[in-house]
C-alpha cells in the first residue's frame, strides 16, 4: 500500500504540471483475460515442484486524468479488477494440489502517448497490488478447488508496464485495448501442517474497455 501512496503522489505531480483548462477526465469499465506462471518453493524446501501456469478472467474499473500536448498526451490511471486467476500443481506429496490464485489486482501508472485524430497509441508503467491466495488441497482431483483447503489470502505489491491504444468513437465515449504485464513480490505463506512455502506470480493480461471523457 505504501509503494501504491507513494505512487499516486507522483503521479499528482506530473499531473499539476498540465494547464487546469487542457485536463481531460475519464472514468470506465473493462474486461479481461490473464495467463502467467507461479514459482512455488517450500521453506525449507523438500523435492521441488514445477513453475506452474495460472489463468483465467479480470472484470474491472478505471479512473484517469491526462492532457494533449502538441498532440504528445501525458496521464495518470487507475483501476481495480476483481480477478479469477488460478493454476495449480501436484505438491512433493502426490495427495495434494498446491495451487494459488490471483482474487484482485489494482495498478497505479503512468500513460505517455501520441494523438493521432481520434487514436491514442501510448505506453503506460507503475505499481500494482494483488491480492494473491495461497492454499494446499487434499484430493485426487486435479479440478481447483475440490477438495479440503489449507492457505491463506496476502496483498503482495508490484509492477505493471504495457501498450494499448483508444479510440474515440463520440464527444465523450472511447473504447481501448491494453496489454499490461504484471508482476507481483514474492511472499510467504502458511499452509497445511503449518508448513511454509514463498510463492511469486507473473501476469499477462490483455483487456477491452469502455471510457467516459469529460
Amino acid at each position: 500500500m505504501r509503494k501504491l501512496l507513494l505512487a499516486a503522489a507522483s503521479l499528482a505531480a506530473v499531473g499539476a504540471t498540465a494547464n487546469a483548462q487542457a485536463l481531460e477526465f475519464n472514468v470506465g469499465a473493462f474486461g479481461g483475460f490473464a495467463r502467467g506462471e507461479t514459482e512455488w518453493d517450500y521453506v525449507p524446501p523438500p523435492d521441488p515442484i514445477p513453475t506452474f501456469d495460472t489463468d483465467g478472467g479480470m472484470l474491472g474499473v478505471n479512473a484517469g486524468v491526462g492532457a494533449t500536448f502538441s498532440g504528445f498526451y501525458i496521464g495518470a490511471e487507475a483501476d481495480y479488477a476483481w480477478a479469477s486467476i488460478n493454476g495449480q500443481e501436484r505438491c512433493p506429496n502426490p495427495s495434494w494440489a498446491c495451487e494459488a490464485e490471483v482474487e484482485s489486482l489494482a495498478t497505479l501508472r503512468a500513460v505517455f502517448g501520441r494523438q493521432v485524430g481520434p487514436w491514442l497509441f501510448y505506453g503506460t508503467g507503475g505499481v500494482a497490488q494483488g491480492d494473491v491466495h495461497i492454499q494446499t488441497q487434499l484430493s485426487n482431483s486435479t479440478a481447483f478447488g475440490s477438495g479440503p483447503e489449507f492457505g491463506e489470502t496476502q496483498s503482495r505489491d508490484g509492477w505493471a508496464a504495457g501498450i494499448g491504444v483508444r479510440r474515440d468513437v463520440g464527444p465523450h465515449l472511447s473504447w481501448r485495448a491494453e496489454y499490461l504485464h504484471v508482476e507481483l513480490d514474492e511472499g510467504t505463506s502458511t499452509v497445511d501442517f503449518g508448513l511454509q512455502v514463498q510463492t511469486q506470480t507473473t501476469l499477462d493480461a490483455v483487456r477491452l474497455g469502455v471510457d467516459w471523457n469529460f
